[in-house]
């Protein structure tokens, strides 16, 4: 998990969101998501909006990392 979270933030650092990802995640996912999974859990519903994470995985990240 911790590669997961290192790899994500060095990703996400680089990488143009899609247009709605702060949004959804300001009204849908703030304050339910750790600090220390900020990132990997960005990058996941930017792929998820971006349609480049199959639903499955996407709802596995929503139990992993959203209390």
């Amino acid at each position: 998990m911790r590669q997961a979270r290192a790899l994500a933030a060095k990703h996400m650092e680089a990488r143009e969101l899609h247009p709605e990802t702060m949004t959804v995640f300001r009204q849908q996912y703030a304050g339910r998501v750790e600090p220390s999974d900020l990132a990997l859990f960005l990058r996941s519903l930017d792929d998820y909006l971006k349609r480049n994470l199959d639903q499955r995985i996407w709802l596995e990240v929503l139990d992993r990392l959203v209390r």
